[in-house]
């Protein structure tokens, strides 16, 4: 290796050690502080148009999970899951509410949602709001969902499951 490619390679590597430090810089200066609280919320019709927000759940713990009544297996398989800690909480399960949003707000709608979470457990609510609301309630999660412009099972398994 003659001398200008080692200084080549040390100006590459310097660069890189910079970079990554301004990454990490930003990154610390776009996160809430470690001692905020986190406190999300969302406003969200269920299956019969009545607007859910996190308010009326004040008192109770929230189980939440975001998914879709097309998802294939994983989504089935968690809400499998939440059923068993809900019957496992015997008397306490009044202390505790979970939610099915859905990510896919334009096919998860009214009665098709409703019938969806009954399947699992009574105690689940489905809620599917429009675009608008189910980002904003994804965002209040610090949720890393997206929605892809073209809309098939397998885009939206994907982009549930990359946060």
């Amino acid at each position: 290796m003659t001398g200008v490619q080692k200084i080549l390679w040390e100006v590459a590597g310097a660069a890189l050690l910079v970079f990554a430090g301004l990454v990490l810089m930003e990154n610390r200066a776009t996160a809430p502080p470690a001692d905020t609280p986190f406190r999300p919320t969302f406003a969200l019709p269920d299956a019969e148009g009545r607007l859910r927000t996190t308010e009326e759940f004040s008192g109770k713990h929230l189980l939440v999970f975001f998914g879709f009544t097309n998802c294939p297996d994983v989504c089935p398989m968690t809400l499998i899951e939440v059923a068993q800690v809900m019957d496992g909480l015997g008397g306490q399960a009044d202390l505790v509410q979970p939610l099915l949003i859905s990510i896919d707000p334009t096919r998860d709608r009214g009665l098709e949602l409703a019938e969806y979470t009954a399947a699992f457990h009574p105690s689940i609510l489905g809620l599917a709001g429009d675009e608008v609301q189910t980002r904003a309630a994804a965002g209040s999660f610090m949720s890393a969902r997206t929605i892809p412009a073209r809309r098939t099972v397998t885009l939206w398994h994907t982009a549930h499951h990359s946060t």
